[in-house]
C-alpha cells in the first residue's frame, strides 16, 4: 500500500470518527430538550374540608383540576396553588390552575357558613339566642349561664349515656375558639322522656364566665343520624343583649280601695317568664317600691321594658317582716300573659286592686 493511499484511509477513518462524535453529541442535546421534568402536587387538608386534584404528578403547563369538599357548616372562600389563587370553575367546589415549573402545595381558605336552623327529619333549635353576654363582674358560672335546647324532630337520638349522664351520640363545638372556646360548652343532656331507647330533645349550656366579645357559630351534631344544625352567636357586654325588639308598657295601679293599707309600703314586680337571656337590656325581674305618699288621685303609673315574644307576670304586694327572713311581700294579685293590643284589666279580692295596661305603644319600640 502506498503512503498516499494509507494517508487517505487514515483521513477517512478520522472523518468517520469525528462525524460519529458530532452525531452522538447532537442526539444527546435533543434528548435533554425533549424530556420535560414532572413536579409533585401536595394537598393540605383542613379540619373541616378535604382537597383532591386530578393528578399528583404533572408537567409544567398542565391544567390541574382541584376539588374541595367541606362540612355543611363552613364554606370555601378561596383555593391556592403555592399562594396563587386558583380559578373557580362553573361547577361548585371545583377549581383549576396551570402547573408551574416547581412543586405545588394546594391550600384552602375556609369561612363560617350560613347558620342551619333546621335539618333532616325536623331537627331544630327550640332555644338558641343569637346574642349572649359576657358574665357580669362578680357573677359566677352558676348565675352566668345560657341554655340552648334542641328538638330532634321525627328521628330520635340513641339514649346511650356516659358515666356522667351525658348523651354519647351528640357533640357540640364552636368554630371560633377565641370567642366561645369548647371548654365553655357543657355536655349534652336529654330533656325528654325515654322512648324506645331514644330521646326526642336535649339541651346544653354555655359558661358565660369563659367567653369573649365577638361572633362565632355553634354547631350541634347528631352523630347517631348524621344531622347538623348550627347557630351564629354574637357575644356582647353584659346589659347590651337585645335578642328581639324591645317594647315598653305602662302599668297603672289603682289604690282607691286600699285605705286600710295607707301606712304600708308596696312593691310592683314585672317578671319575664319566657326564655330570658342573661345580660339583656332589661332585667328579668323589674320592680318599683312605692307608698301612698307617691300616689296621685289614687293611682300611680309604672313603666317597664320587655320582650313582646315572651310571657310575663305582674305582681303587686305590700311589705311585712317575716322574722329572720327579712322583708317579704303579700300579693294582692298576679297577672300572667302577654298582649299586643288593647287593654287588660285585672281585678282580685273584690276589686281591691286594679292593674290597667293602657300604654302599649308600638311606636316606642327600642331597636
Amino acid at each position: 500500500m502506498t503512503k498516499v493511499k494509507r494517508s487517505l484511509i487514515t483521513a477517512i477513518a478520522m472523518l468517520i470518527i469525528l462525524l460519529a462524535g458530532i452525531l452522538m453529541f447532537a442526539c444527546g442535546d435533543d434528548k435533554g430538550k425533549n424530556e420535560l421534568t414532572s413536579h409533585t402536587i401536595t394537598c393540605l387538608d383542613g379540619e373541616w374540608y378535604d382537597i383532591k386534584t386530578s393528578s399528583v404528578l404533572a408537567q409544567t403547563g398542565d391544567t390541574i383540576i382541584v376539588e374541595v369538599t367541606c362540612e355543611v357548616f363552613v364554606q370555601v372562600e378561596s383555593v391556592y396553588a403555592n399562594d396563587i389563587p386558583c380559578t373557580p370553575s362553573q361547577q361548585e367546589g371545583f377549581y383549576t390552575f396551570v402547573m408551574p415549573e416547581s412543586d405545588v402545595q394546594i391550600s384552602a381558605q375556609i369561612i363560617e357558613g350560613e347558620e342551619i336552623l333546621t335539618s333532616d327529619y325536623g331537627i331544630s333549635w327550640t332555644l338558641a339566642p343569637d346574642q349572649i353576654a359576657k358574665a357580669k363582674e362578680g357573677d359566677s358560672s352558676f348565675i352566668a349561664s345560657q341554655s340552648f335546647e334542641i328538638d330532634f324532630g321525627s328521628q330520635y337520638v340513641n339514649a346511650s349515656m356516659n358515666g356522667q349522664g351525658n348523651m354519647i351520640y351528640t357533640e357540640v363545638f364552636s368554630l371560633n375558639q377565641d370567642v366561645i372556646p369548647n371548654e365553655a360548652i357543657s355536655a349534652v343532656k336529654p330533656t325528654s322522656t325515654l322512648s324506645n331507647g331514644k330521646y326526642s330533645s336535649a339541651k346544653f349550656s354555655i359558661d358565660l364566665t369563659k367567653i369573649n366579645l365577638g361572633t362565632t357559630t355553634i354547631v350541634f351534631h347528631d352523630t347517631d343520624n348524621g344531622r347538623v344544625i348550627s347557630k351564629k352567636i354574637t357575644v356582647k357586654e353584659y346589659g347590651l343583649v337585645q335578642p328581639d325588639k324591645l317594647w315598653t308598657v305602662t302599668i297603672v295601679v289603682d289604690m282607691h280601695n286600699l285605705e286600710s293599707y295607707q301606712n304600708d309600703k308596696f312593691r310592683i314586680f314585672f317578671s319575664d317568664e319566657g326564655d330570658y337571656v342573661y345580660g339583656s337590656t332589661y332585667l328579668e325581674t323589674q320592680f318599683y317600691d312605692f307608698d301612698f305618699t307617691t300616689i296621685k288621685d289614687g293611682k300611680r303609673s309604672f313603666v317597664f321594658q320587655f320582650n313582646p315574644a315572651h310571657q310575663f307576670t305582674v305582681n303587686v304586694g305590700y311589705q311585712y317582716q317575716a322574722g329572720d327572713l327579712g322583708i317579704r311581700y303579700n300579693y294582692f294579685n298576679i297577672l300572667s300573659g302577654a298582649t299586643e293590643e288593647g287593654e287588660i284589666v285585672v281585678t282580685k279580692d273584690k276589686e281591691i286592686l286594679t292593674i290597667i295596661f293602657d300604654d302599649y305603644d308600638m311606636a316606642e319600640e327600642l331597636g
